[in-house]
């Protein structure tokens, strides 16, 4: 596959990833991609949930995400993947007029968001391209009672994965399905994404994607009343999303950049706000 195609690190209240860690290529064999970030959701005050309504966060929710990303090339066909999110959330001034006490504090958290390591096998490299793979996510998030912040899921997850696409020199699409298994009595998820991308002239690319995060509703855990005031990382969490990225290679094709545009049509717990992101790679 000749196209490139950058990671981006969208939404990350939802730990949502896209880019060739959801599509069927990898990396050959002993070839290393790695990627910073930085997202950035500005100060909202609004949640999607279900059927349409919306909620009040009890204060302003400032959300920033900082992602390393880094990909290897083990062997011909296989490619394990490394995915180590810090959070840096801010609950700021109450939002309207608030009668009586308030039941969270103004205060900052900057910690760790849930680590992933992952594995991706290549089942078919054709015209039509396949791959499988599986996520670990790990239980290394922190939660502030006294803000309601959380900067991931207090959850052991396993989330298997495929995806089909095709590309040429000048564009690409595929789909992915993935399954969420969580622990800690969170309920699983299923996750249905689309991407397609297209160079608009040399090494200048846009791309433009939807995804779906469905909950299974089976999980019986029920989170502190504090952290449903900010929606972050809550049990039954799900979105549709859109999303638009362009990406562009420098200095003999090693090094590149990227930028991000993503949002969401309806959710439960998610921001009613859009997700900003910025980031560096580099290809070896």
């Amino acid at each position: 596959m000749k196209f490139k195609i950058a990671i981006f690190y969208l939404l990350p209240a939802l730990l949502l990833s896209t880019g060739s860690a959801q599509g069927p290529w990898i990396q050959p064999d002993g070839r290393f991609y790695g990627q910073i970030a930085v997202n950035f959701i500005p100060a909202y005050q609004q949640l999607y949930r279900t059927a349409g309504a919306t909620s009040a966060t009890e204060r302003e929710i400032e959300d920033m995400t900082v992602q390393a990303w880094l990909e290897y090339g083990l062997f011909r066909y296989s490619t394990i993947l490394l995915d180590i999110p810090y959070k840096i959330l801010k609950a700021g001034d109450l939002v309207g007029d608030m009668s009586g006490t308030a039941a969270t504090q103004s205060s900052n958290l900057k910690a760790l968001g849930n680590i992933r390591m992952g594995w991706k096998q290549q089942v078919n490299n054709s015209t039509l391209v396949s791959a499988a793979w599986l996520w670990l996510e790990l239980p290394t998030a922190s939660y502030q009672e006294k803000t309601g912040l959380r900067s991931g899921y207090d959850a052991l997850a396993v989330i298997p994965a495929f995806s089909i696409g095709t590309s040429s020199d000048r564009w690409y699409t595929f789909g992915h399905l993935a399954l969420g298994i969580r622990s800690n009595n969170y309920s699983d998820y299923t996750r249905l994404g689309f991407e397609t991308g297209y160079e608009l002239f040399s090494d200048f690319n846009l791309a433009g994607f939807v995804e779906w995060v469905i909950s299974l509703q089976n999980g019986s855990r029920i989170d502190p009343s504090n952290n449903y005031l900010t929606g972050l990382y809550v049990n039954d969490q799900e979105f549709v999303s859109w999303g638009f990225k362009v990406f562009s290679e420098l200095i003999d094709r090693k090094f590149g950049v990227s930028a991000a545009l993503a949002g969401a049509f309806s959710g439960n717990y998610v921001p009613k706000a859009p997700s900003l992101n910025i980031g560096l790679y580099y290809q070896h």
